[in-house]
């Protein structure tokens, strides 16, 4: 097997439960629960989320959260509340976030993002999307 590495303007992180890399190039933020992570870690990852909005720039951030179906939605939403100031404080600009039809864990996500979005007057565009296609066709203002 050859080792592969990736480029310079990339930041990559990847643990049992996340893999998440940062194209510093495009201002692209990629996260992608590989397993149902446990409350712990779902808030860990939270703050790891957040230090790389805050050190990268991030403009955009696919978020592919299938995974985390069975995550409570309490726990979900108060991940998401704590991270909503560095959200709304950051170079934030698309956040796409990609989940099966599974109807409650959108609609909390929804419900919990529009009143954060009025809480701090947030900019951020906020879309949910079943497919990776679909959200990439969403976020068109990405420099090639």
């Amino acid at each position: 097997m050859e080792m592969t590495s990736v480029p310079e303007y990339i930041y990559e992180f990847t643990n049992p439960y996340l893999h998440l890399w940062v194209d510093m190039n495009i201002n692209l933020m990629y996260t992608e629960w590989l397993t149902l992570p446990t409350v712990m870690e779902y808030q860990d990852a939270g703050t790891l989320f957040v230090r790389c909005l805050q050190k990268y720039k991030v403009e955009y951030w696919f978020m592919e959260s299938d995974r985390i179906i069975g995550l409570p939605l309490a726990e979900q939403i108060q991940v998401i509340q704590e991270i909503a100031p560095a959200v709304a404080a950051s170079s934030l600009k698309k956040v796409a976030r990609i989940i099966s039809e599974k109807e409650d864990n959108r609609a909390m996500f929804e419900k919990t993002v529009q009143e954060l979005k009025n809480k701090y007057q947030s900019k951020v565009k906020v879309n949910q999307f079943t497919s990776f296609n679909e959200a990439t066709n969403w976020i068109t203002m990405i420099r090639a």
